[in-house]
């Protein structure tokens, strides 16, 4: 069944397969908005609200609400589902309503009276429709919430007035009391709120740094994420924050040194104090068993592993932090395939002290782990940059990584060798072939590297020219973009690149616009294929100011 093809969709959708509908309802929401105005099944869709069988509801129910503002359409057909007696039916019905945004917000009122006296479950999925919907006059009802007595309605309603602005704010005080709780969801929930309120969270700051103690490794990346929303005001915290740096809990280490790295130079004094960690064996494990167990993604493995903490903060505090290189390059033989990844990653981050780590970094080419090549390509073509450019053979050891199996290898040396200097130009007939690889990731980042070397590299720019017909949209994007930043010779190529205004993907067609921007007058000949575009809702105002940018020159 091809998704993009209306008349397949009907039959799919019409057939007495369940698992085919219930497909093909997934594939419709998918595509997002283009689910109905480009098909133009909603109606179709809708006709399968009453259908006999549950999954095939709930995926007719997620299908209307994807597709956003179109499916707004159908808000009222979805809130009849309210009514039935099926939980896991109106839940799903909440979570439409919500993606449909402001769209649906006429409801939101209603969801707020419906959520009283209903299931845990309920209560929470409508709060968080409301706040999907931007419903801010239901701001008040909501924060009633914050003292349900189940923590799932409460971490729903710090979720849902995170997404209800300035007037969510007056409830600050009650959120953070929740930031305390004994629920981790409903504790993370509350920092993420104070993530969305700009400096809002510093006069609950002390509360919030007591959650970088915090056993559960999510919580500590959302306090993280909050004080980092304090921006200058989380400087004011550091000298508290290093205390960390000394507790007996690993994980509190770790969360300490990368609030500290975020700060960069303003928290250079504690440098010492950090490096102190790189020796630090400390390891939780926790984060990596709530990602195999699908609960999440993995989080950043410096708040789990302190000396990983270490490396990435030192590379961040400039001078100060640079000192410690010969520190970090002791963990390039860690035994831990994360470590070696991190010292890698913070060595080409350190400027000309991390690249007379080089030969030590190199040496991780040979590495069983292609996460650790990838970062040791990437570094080392940091490195390289740092320098003015890298040595003969060091370019000669990343181009043969252009030959390795692994994609995430070869996308990495492609990458690197455009940051690697002049010697790179002998190697061109090999990076180039890149544009042949199988993988998109490969072909994307030679075509970034090409970008990186400037002029010289805009001598390439019939190579990519051509990317902009790959069978890849990501390659296409990649290759609109960077043709937009070459100047006079990408102006030189909006014939060859014409196409890219009827392409079938929308991210290739802005890319496209961007770059007729970016040439301003010298694409004035083609502003009327600009103004065509002002009848597309999800182009117009780009189309709009890309015009404005081509007349002005």
């Amino acid at each position: 069944m091809a998704a993009d093809n209306r008349d397949d969709v009907l039959q799919a959708l019409s057939t007495g397969d369940d698992r085919l509908r219930i497909r093909t309802l997934k594939q419709i929401g998918d595509m997002g908005e283009d689910g109905n105005s480009y098909l133009s099944v909603g109606d179709d869709v809708v006709r399968l609200l009453g259908d006999s069988n549950q999954e095939v509801v709930i995926a007719a129910v997620m299908a209307l609400g994807k597709m956003g503002p179109e499916g707004a359409k159908y808000q009222s057909e979805v809130a009849r589902l309210l009514g039935s007696n099926e939980e896991a039916i109106v839940c799903a019905a909440c979570k439409s309503l919500g993606l449909m945004g402001p769209g649906a917000s006429s409801l939101a009122q209603a969801l707020i009276g419906f959520a009283q006296g209903k299931e845990s479950h309920t209560r929470a999925a409508a709060l968080l429709a409301v706040g999907h919907m931007k419903a801010q006059e239901c701001t008040k009802d909501v924060a009633a919430f914050l003292g349900d007595q189940l923590p799932e309605v409460q971490g729903a309603a710090c979720a849902a007035l995170a997404e209800l602005g300035e007037a969510a704010k007056l409830h600050s005080a009650e959120v953070a009391k929740l930031c305390a709780s004994d629920d981790k969801n409903t504790k993370t929930q509350a920092l993420l709120y104070f993530s969305k309120m700009g400096t809002l969270g510093t006069s609950y700051s002390e509360g919030i740094c007591k959650c970088l103690a915090d056993d559960d490794v999510i919580v500590r990346s959302a306090a993280i994420t909050a004080l980092s929303a304090l921006g200058e005001h989380a400087h004011d915290m550091a000298k508290d924050i290093a205390k960390s740096l000394s507790s007996s809990a690993g994980c509190e280490k770790a969360a300490a040194a990368t609030m500290l790295g975020e700060m960069g130079e303003k928290a250079a004094n504690f440098a010492p104090d950090i490096a102190a960690l790189l020796g630090d064996k400390f390891e939780d494990s926790s984060g990596s068993i709530v990602a195999k167990s699908g609960t999440c993604t993995k989080p950043p493995v410096a708040l789990c592993i302190p000396r990983c903490a270490a490396a990435q903060a030192l590379a961040k505090m400039g001078p100060e932090g640079c000192k410690h290189a010969d520190k970090v390059a002791a963990l390039l033989s860690d035994g831990n395939a994360d470590v070696r990844v991190a010292a890698a990653e913070a060595l080409g981050a350190m400027g000309a002290d991390g690249a007379r780590q080089e030969a030590e970094v190199l040496a991780l080419f040979e590495d069983k782990d292609v996460r650790v090549v990838s970062a040791a390509a990437s570094a080392v073509g940091s490195m390289g940059k740092a320098q003015g450019g890298s040595m003969p053979s060091t370019i000669q050891e990343v181009v043969k990584l252009l030959r390795r199996q692994h994609p995430g290898v070869r996308s990495s040396a492609a990458l690197a060798l455009g940051s690697m200097g002049d010697g790179v130009f002998s190697h061109m007939e090999k990076l180039l072939k890149c544009f042949h690889d199988r993988c998109g990731q490969v072909r994307v980042a030679v075509i970034n590297a090409l970008e990186k070397m400037g002029v010289r590299g805009q001598m390439y720019a019939a190579d990519i020219v051509r990317a902009t017909f790959d069978a890849d949209a990501k390659v296409r994007v990649a290759a609109v973009t960077a043709l937009g930043g070459m100047g006079d010779r990408g102006a030189a190529c909006i014939e060859d690149m014409l196409e890219a205004l009827g392409d079938p993907e929308p991210e290739v067609r802005k890319a496209f616009l961007v770059a007729l921007g970016n040439f301003g007058a010298e694409a004035g000949p083609y502003i009327e294929a600009v103004e065509s575009l002002y009848d597309d809702p999800e182009l117009r105002v780009l189309a709009q100011e890309t015009a404005r940018k081509i007349s002005i020159g």
